[in-house]
């Protein structure tokens, strides 16, 4: 099932920053901010309900690579936001 809009277009570029930072998959991504103690999703939908699937799943993705390098204490290779930007829809990101 399709998360947000372009997501087959999206999904591997995702899923390869993620794997980069030692996570499996955006699945992944949420649940480990969900064991943070964060409904990120719910979060940007509580501040702003019309806004895009994608922005809830960008600001997903980068919490959750946040927290991973913070907990496990892995070198920072570029921040947050560049496996954001590649669901928010900047193919540069990286």
């Amino acid at each position: 099932m399709a998360l947000f809009e372009s997501y087959e277009r999206r999904i591997d570029k995702i899923t390869s920053v993620l794997n980069s930072y030692g996570i499996a998959s955006i699945e992944e991504a949420e649940k480990i901010t969900k064991d943070a103690g964060l409904d990120v999703y719910a979060m940007v939908k509580g501040i702003q309900p019309i806004c895009f699937e994608n922005a809830c799943w960008a600001y997903t993705v980068g919490a959750a690579i946040a927290i991973y390098d913070f907990t496990t204490q892995t070198k920072i290779k570029q921040n947050a936001g560049a496996g954001a930007g590649f669901v928010g829809g900047d193919q540069d990101g990286i």
